[in-house]
């Protein structure tokens, strides 16, 4: 048994030392020139790859059925080096009738190298009179979506006769399919129902239907110089990839504009495979501003474990609602797929809104009572942390202060962001018996969500207020059409307050002249005295008239006014009065007085004529 064995070695290790000395490989063998049943050439091209150079080549081929006589034997002189290529050519009278269509040859090559003798045993496929025919298969025949698959193409010569000078070129014949590697290759000489095989890489991408197919064009010869074109288009089946097991989050994921927040990223591995070669690229939302790089890189995250990441994200004040960041994420599986897709991070827009009236004012800018559109000026800011929307303010007013006209205590500002103010205004009435003092008004501002109230003040000053003291005329009874009467009014200011530029007017048609007095300035409980110097209006009412009196005055820049009234006495006076007797008379005692009336008035006329024509 020992021995056995030892032989089965031996054997098996000469079979070794000869396939390692073989240095000689056929490139190519075909007929340079052909006559079936006479004198042809027949050439075999070898390629050397011994590690020392080769000389005094000789080269032997057995043709066999190719031949009834002839050179068959050739040689080469010159050193050969390895990589070189070395052609040999024989002389062989052909059969007029081959008995085979083709045959493999037997050639035998001696040369010397390194110093020794060699011979090598090579086989050379000769055709007489077939033709070939390659098919082409692939394996494996399923690929994966998103990773490169290791295919080998499969060519066989189905034909009769030798093949030489394949060329394959493989292209994608659908989409998503890429020939990463492989697309070109060149096969030597192929006999009758041998094969050889090439290797190319596939890529699918994860886009690509249940199927792709791949064509290949292959050209080649045949050993008599005929050119062969051939296309084959090879299916394959696409395995679908696994469902994404990355997964992204954020926590926490709220964020309040105007800040700048605080997040973690979690990346959560959700599948079976671990994953590796991990990227993600994220990109804000308009207006959103990652803090430091927005490039992230993990090395591996085992099947349903996770990592996580800090973000610094800057919101800005106009921000509200709800915004997103967007992830491009890429990574590979632990089966080799690689795996490209987007992912969007939704962010809600929290906070809350908070008001503060920046600045308020009233027009005038100093308020009695008894004043009408006083207009209130208020400028309204949302300093909180959040959009506040559907704002409505509206003015709460204390007894004694009503708005001017309705609506006139409402503003409706609809949004108003955080960092932005509006200037609002209302207009309110002040009743002539308001306290003066220091009201604070109550505006309420409710919005989407809340409701907040804020404060308004409103100074209410004192006013000088007039009273009158004492009124007379001289004389006491007044007649229409009197001239030169004398109207005194002892005034009081009631109020303890300055009044300046005091003066009191007669109003209404009673009386005309002098009808404005001048007080200057009256003290808080002092008193001053106006005196006119008017005519009584010859259609002055009779008996007991009431006379309008308007008291001005400048208190804290302003005119104010006040109106009083008196009381005086007019009786029918002047002409007509005095011709009560005329009415009374009888009708010819009438006729007497109107004829000698009437001549006094023609006398007078004359002369005042007279008079107008004398002058000079």
């Amino acid at each position: 048994m020992a021995v056995t064995l030892l032989l089965l070695a031996i054997a098996m290790l000469s079979i070794s030392v000869k396939a390692d000395e073989n240095r000689f490989e056929v490139k190519d063998a075909y007929w340079s020139s052909y006559t079936q049943g006479s004198t042809s050439y027949f050439s075999v091209v070898l390629s050397y790859k011994g590690e020392y150079p080769a000389s005094d080549l000789e080269a032997t081929l057995t043709p066999g059925p190719a031949s009834t006589g002839g050179s068959n034997t050739d040689s080469y002189s010159e050193e050969v080096e390895a990589g070189q290529l070395v052609l040999f050519t024989f002389t062989l009278n052909t059969p007029l009738n081959p008995e085979v269509p083709s045959y493999d040859a037997e050639l035998r090559v001696s040369y010397e190298a390194g110093g020794e003798s060699k011979e090598e045993s090579l086989t050379v496929p000769i055709t007489l009179y077939g033709l070939p025919t390659l098919t082409l298969s692939a394996t494996p025949s399923e690929l994966k979506k998103g990773t490169v698959t290791e295919v080998e193409l499969v060519v066989k010569n189905e034909g009769t006769g030798a093949a030489r000078l394949i060329n394959l070129i493989a292209s994608s014949a659908t989409p998503y399919l890429t020939v990463v590697e492989g697309s070109a290759s060149l096969i030597g000489v192929l006999s009758p129902s041998s094969s050889s095989s090439v290797s190319l890489k596939l890529h699918v991408q994860s886009l690509a239907l249940d199927s792709v197919a791949l064509t290949v064009t292959a050209t080649y010869l045949d050993q008599f110089g005929n050119a062969y074109a051939s296309t084959y288009t090879l299916g394959f089946t696409v395995e679908p990839m696994p469902p994404v097991q990355l997964s992204l989050s954020l926590d926490p994921s709220v964020i309040v504009p105007d800040d700048v927040n605080y997040v973690k990223l979690i990346v959560e591995n959700t599948g079976f495979l671990e994953a590796s070669n991990i990227s993600i690229t994220l990109t804000p939302a308009q207006g959103l501003v990652i803090l430091g790089s927005n490039y992230l890189t993990f090395d591996f995250i085992e099947a349903g474990g996770s990592v996580e990441a800090p973000l610094a994200i800057y919101a800005p004040p106009t921000l509200y609602g709800a915004t997103v960041l967007s992830a491009s994420l890429s990574y590979r599986d632990g089966e080799g797929r690689s795996y490209t897709y987007l992912a969007s991070l939704g962010l809600e827009v929290g906070g809350e809104a908070e008001f503060i009236a920046l600045r308020s004012s009233y027009v005038p800018p100093s308020v009695f009572p008894g004043d009408e559109g006083v207009e209130l000026k208020v400028a309204l800011a949302n300093i909180g942390s959040y959009a506040a929307e559907d704002v409505e303010v509206r003015l709460v007013t204390p007894e004694g202060i009503t708005p001017t006209y309705a609506g006139s205590d409402e503003v409706n500002l609809g949004t108003l962001p955080i960092g932005e103010y509006r200037e609002i205004s209302f207009y309110v009435d002040l009743d002539e018996e308001l306290e003066p003092d220091r009201y604070n008004l109550t505006l309420t501002v409710s919005y989407d969500g809340g409701m907040q109230n804020l404060t308004l003040p409103l100074e209410v000053s004192r006013k000088a207020r007039f009273e009158i003291l004492e009124a007379y005329t001289e004389p006491t009874v007044l007649k229409q059409d009197e001239r030169g009467v004398r109207v005194v009014l002892l005034l009081r200011n009631v109020e303890d307050v300055e009044a300046e530029q005091v003066r009191v007017r007669l109003l209404g048609s009673t009386f005309s002249g002098t009808t404005v007095s001048f007080l200057g300035t009256m003290e808080g409980s002092s008193t001053a005295t106006a005196s006119f110097e008017v005519d009584v209006s010859p259609t002055a009412p009779i008996g007991q008239v009431d006379v309008e009196l308007q008291v001005l005055w400048v208190q804290r820049g302003r005119t104010l006014t006040q109106n009083l009234w008196m009381d005086v006495y007019i009786e029918r006076g002047g002409f007509l009065i005095n011709m009560d007797w005329f009415w009374e008379a009888p009708l010819y005692m009438k006729l007497i007085y109107a004829t000698v009336f009437i001549l006094a008035a023609t006398v007078v006329a004359v002369v005042v004529k007279r008079k107008v024509r004398a002058q000079p």
